[in-house]
């Protein structure tokens, strides 16, 4: 486990910050840009979790999405930790296959009993869909953020950790259905209805 002893520290009061292992790094750097849009996905999907009533239903989607939340952790220790210097002794933490094979698992579940689309949907419905569907969009810009730190031929990011963040912005996407009464209440786009 990690203690935290104090929170403000100054020690990014020069525009750097310390990565896993001491390394210090722009906040502007590409890896820091990413590791705070993971912590902004997992923010907008605690938001969520705070509309939910815990009972039936979205109790179990509560307790997938508290899940995700601790695999988010696990992403920005994954992307905080990597290209340092390690020994056989420091364990990293990284996102693993049966992770992702988790969220796969959860989708197929969770789209069993929802009715096909004839159209795009927009966010919105119920307050817990429209919440998911903001953090299915940051989900979203995370991977593009990854996707940049990964084509960069000096940095080093796991494929696993990009399968992993495609499959979340699904999987919110679906659960988002699902809080909206299993679609019931989805709004579809209509195209060029107003012009």
């Amino acid at each position: 486990m990690i203690r935290i002893d104090q929170v403000s520290t100054r020690s990014g009061d020069q525009g750097k910050t310390g990565l896993a292992g001491g390394k210090r790094v722009s906040k502007s750097s590409p890896r820091v840009i990413a590791i705070g849009s993971i912590e902004e996905t997992n923010s907008a999907i605690g938001l969520a979790i705070c509309f939910l009533s815990y009972e039936a239903e979205e109790g179990k989607i509560a307790e997938c999405l508290h899940a995700i939340q601790n695999d988010l952790f696990d992403a920005g220790a994954e992307l905080a930790s990597a290209n340092k210097r390690r020994s056989e002794s420091v364990s990293v933490t990284k996102i693993s296959l049966t992770q992702v094979q988790r969220l796969e698992e959860q989708i197929a579940n969770w789209n069993t009993d929802l009715p096909a689309l004839n159209s795009f949907i927009l966010p919105g419905g119920t307050i817990v869909s429209a919440q998911l569907h903001v953090a299915r969009t940051i989900c979203r810009r995370t991977e593009l953020t990854l996707w940049a730190l990964a084509e960069d031929s000096e940095e080093e990011v796991s494929e696993t950790l990009l399968t992993y963040f495609n499959r979340l912005s699904d999987l919110l996407f679906i659960i988002g259905r699902v809080a909206n009464e299993n679609g019931a209440r989805d709004i579809p786009w209509r195209p060029g209805a107003n012009s």
